[in-house]
């Protein structure tokens, strides 16, 4: 598989900058389909895998709203 392209959603609230925390990258999950998912991390640990990256980018927010005590 190619390098993998990485995608920051979330930003720092103090200044607005990607928190490197965490990741959203393509890559084969071994989904039914046999197509590649974004994949979603926080620190390096697997938090849900998406077929859009909308969905995946979302996630990836909420995770981090729910882990601030936000919602």
């Amino acid at each position: 598989m190619r390098n993998k392209k990485y995608f920051y959603p979330v930003t720092h609230a103090e200044n607005n900058k990607p928190d490197t925390r965490y990741t959203v990258t393509y890559e084969f999950t071994g989904n039914p389909k046999g197509q590649p998912d974004y994949v979603v991390r926080f620190c390096d640990d697997f938090i849900s895998a998406h077929e859009t990256l909308q969905e995946a980018n979302k996630s990836a927010m909420l995770h981090d709203c729910a882990r601030l005590g936000i919602i």
